[in-house]
């Protein structure tokens, strides 16, 4: 996964307004389950619930995992080493 391809889908999915906290409490939680917040607390956690999304405000799109062709963890192992991930 070529570091400045994964930066740059990352970066046009995720722009920085929406990975601010309240923002990402309603892409990734609407409901407020606190299972998903307790999983959302962890760097990881975040990681991959970034790395898994397949939906943005009810529209279906390919999660960054998919597009490259790797499982959820390994594309939340390369978003942390690329340090994309905001401190939640």
């Amino acid at each position: 996964m070529p570091a400045k391809l994964v930066s740059r889908r990352f970066n046009e999915r995720f722009p920085p307004e929406l990975l601010q906290r309240d923002n990402l409490q309603h892409l990734l939680n609407r409901s407020k389950d606190k299972r998903v917040e307790k999983e959302l607390s962890t760097k990881r956690g975040l990681a991959r619930a970034l790395a898994g999304l397949d939906s943005i405000n009810g529209e279906a799109v390919f999660s960054l995992a998919e597009q490259f062709k790797v499982s959820r963890e390994a594309m939340a192992i390369r978003l942390e080493e690329l340090d994309l991930i905001p401190e939640y």
